[in-house]
């Protein structure tokens, strides 16, 4: 087996971990929102705030870690202020609080339904943006895998009846919900050419846009939506726990997602990646006795046709590294 059939494998399969261990993450989460203080009434509308800022710190906190263990504490200033080190804090502004302030903004004004629908776009944009600005050559199977990945997603969360156009400012949720999904498409961009030519590890990488990510919630967003008071209290609660738990998983899902976005490029991986959403199901009905239906196990199969659509092959993976 060759150099690039290696590089194939590794990050066909890197990318598949991230989504199994994201939908991990993403259960937890969704347990540590049910617990006090996150499930508690009058933290309904910080809850999506805090979380988001639990997991920045928990990620953050591992990463260090394991720089310091494999000695590369020494490392991190100068590759904060590097040419690729300032890629990637953009790169960790677009997708960490920008893209998930959008999210929730697009959730606000025009429901769950449409904002998800519309934010599971992101790979599509993501390839399309690689090719313009990274000349990423990508085959019409790749496109192809993309959509159908997308279309499983949106066929899992559609119910008969939840799209409703009832919502006060559908169109500003709409433009939210479409920034959310540009915002994470162009982070894939950013990570791969952040971390061209191996300047920049994967762990180093994860450090700089999870800590980017962090400040910016600490400075701006917590204080505007006048959550920072409650900061201190979530971290040492039930809910804190969980969050660390769920965070320590997503520290690894983000790592393991960086690393596929390196061996493969960002359409490939965020392809792979975006199947955290039918994992996630199939984990709760695995430890939370959640019913299994017809619905998800036709989206599973047409997932499963959009990946192997997506994967690389030999040659075209050898285009997209030269």
């Amino acid at each position: 087996m060759n150099k690039n059939n290696n590089l194939a494998l590794l990050g066909n399969g890197a990318g598949l971990i991230s989504g199994i261990t994201w939908a991990m993450n993403t259960v937890l989460i969704g347990i540590a929102l049910t617990l006090n203080p996150l499930g508690s009434p009058y933290m309904a509308f910080f809850a999506p705030f805090l979380s988001n800022f639990l997991n920045d710190v928990f990620v953050c906190f591992w990463t260090f870690i394991t720089l310091v263990i494999r000695g590369k504490i020494k490392q991190i200033i100068p590759s904060f202020f590097s040419r690729n080190g300032a890629i990637l804090v953009i790169a960790g502004i677009l997708g960490g609080p920008l893209g998930m302030l959008f999210y929730i903004l697009g959730v606000k004004y025009s429901g769950a339904a449409y904002a998800s629908i519309i934010s599971s776009t992101y790979p599509v944009l993501g390839a399309i943006i690689a090719r313009i600005f990274l000349k990423e050559k990508l085959p019409m199977k790749t496109y192809l895998g993309l959509i159908l990945i997308i279309f499983a997603v949106i066929y899992i969360g559609y119910k008969p009846g939840s799209l409703s156009i009832h919502h006060p400012n559908m169109a500003l949720g709409l433009v939210f919900s479409f920034l959310s999904a540009l915002g994470w498409g162009i982070q894939g961009v950013f990570l791969s050419w952040g971390m061209k030519k191996e300047t920049i590890a994967q762990h180093m990488a994860l450090l700089i846009t999870v800590t980017s990510s962090l400040i910016i919630d600490l400075v701006i967003i917590l204080p505007v939506v006048g959550a920072i008071k409650y900061v201190i209290p979530v971290i040492f609660s039930h809910s804190g726990a969980v969050a660390f738990l769920a965070a320590s998983i997503g520290a690894f899902s983000t790592w393991i997602y960086y690393v596929s976005v390196h061996k493969i490029g960002p359409s490939r991986a965020m392809g792979l990646n975006i199947t955290y959403g039918v994992w996630a199901v199939f984990l709760q009905v695995i430890f939370m006795h959640n019913h299994l239906n017809a619905r998800l196990l036709i989206a599973s199969i047409i997932i499963v046709i959009g990946v192997l659509l997506g994967s690389a092959r030999k040659k075209e993976l050898a285009t997209s590294l030269a």
